[in-house]
């Protein structure tokens, strides 16, 4: 399987994983799961009714947050289907991000010359990247997209399943080229 034959790239994998944790931690940010609490303690909390709230949604494809874990800077909230699609999405970023730096390396299964014509290997993860950091982008440009957050709250119940399907779409285009020398 081209999966296999991928992972076998360290360089690769390296970069993914990289890739994967900087967007999963993005992702959670932008959902508001990172909170302020100095409070200088450790713990760990769980919503009383979480049975209840599990499936409760405070917009499209975000849940209510069910966990806490405090830390001394920080709290870290969130519910366990939100952290489920934010690694479903950091998995196929890693996919993509892996497939386009070892096709970037083997700039020959791309049916290009080596040089800087292999830059074009990147081109479908890169596009799909688009897709689905839309959400992540958008929230910290708060005074450009102030006028348009009525559309793109509407917007996001379609650009995160659009960004799955583009991720997917990305992964398989790559893979299918991963070992083609």
């Amino acid at each position: 399987m081209k999966l296999k034959l991928l992972m076998k790239d360290r360089k690769s994998v390296l970069w993914g994983g990289v890739g994967a944790l900087v967007y999963l931690g993005l992702y959670l940010f932008s959902i508001g799961a990172f909170r302020r609490g100095y409070s200088g303690v450790w713990s760990f909390d769980t919503a009383p009714n979480w049975v209840n709230m599990i499936f409760r949604t405070s917009a499209p494809y975000v849940w209510e947050p069910l966990i806490r874990i405090q830390t001394p800077m920080f709290s870290l909230v969130f519910a366990p289907l939100n952290l489920l699609l934010g690694f479903v999405l950091a998995s196929l970023v890693f996919i993509n991000i892996a497939a386009t730096i070892n096709l970037y390396r083997q700039p020959k299964s791309c049916r290009l010359d080596a040089g800087t014509k292999g830059l074009w290997a990147i081109l479908p993860s890169f596009l799909t990247g688009f897709a689905c950091c839309v959400p992540t982008f958008l929230i910290p440009l708060a005074s450009v997209s102030a006028s348009l957050t009525v559309h793109i709250i509407w917007l996001r119940q379609f650009i995160i399943p659009l960004s799955i399907l583009l991720l997917l779409w990305g992964s398989w285009y790559s893979l299918r080229r991963v070992g083609e020398v």
